[in-house]
């Protein structure tokens, strides 16, 4: 019964945002979008069963290996990576953030994505911390 609910209630989200939640650079992007958010995104952690059906419903790699600092944003039916769900995301954000994310848009991936790969590779270096075992209730109320 778990599941049935569980699938039901991420195949009608329409914004999901999929991350790292092991990862303290990728929660604090989470916690910046929560905050600038407009368009209200849910939220889904690699590390979930969710993760793993939405992955093998839209093509997406497992989170495994040099995957599993992508982030994913399904929006319409559609899966986006890297720096075009960067783009799409912030898009959804307010200004001038959202600005932003068209303009990022406008640049072609074979530029941004190497940026966005050096990053994500670096991603651990670049926040000390360990990320926070437990959601903020904000983070809670959009996981799906």
């Amino acid at each position: 019964m778990r599941n049935f609910i569980l699938n039901r209630r991420y195949m009608q989200a329409d914004k999901i945002i999929l991350f790292d939640g092991s990862c303290a650079f990728c929660n604090g992007f989470i916690r910046w979008v929560i905050r600038m958010d407009r368009v209200h995104f849910r939220l889904c952690d690699q590390q979930s069963s969710c993760f793993q059906a939405l992955a093998q419903k839209h093509g997406l790699p497992l989170a495994t290996g040099t995957e599993a600092g992508t982030i994913y944003l399904v929006q319409h039916g559609k899966a986006y990576t890297r720096t075009a769900a960067i783009a799409r995301i912030l898009r959804g954000c307010r200004q001038p953030f959202g600005l932003a994310g068209w303009l990022l848009s406008c640049i072609p991936t074979f530029i941004t994505n190497p940026v966005y790969n050096w990053v994500a590779r670096r991603r651990h270096q670049l926040v000390r911390k360990q990320a926070c075992a437990l959601p903020t209730f904000e983070m809670r109320e959009r996981l799906v």
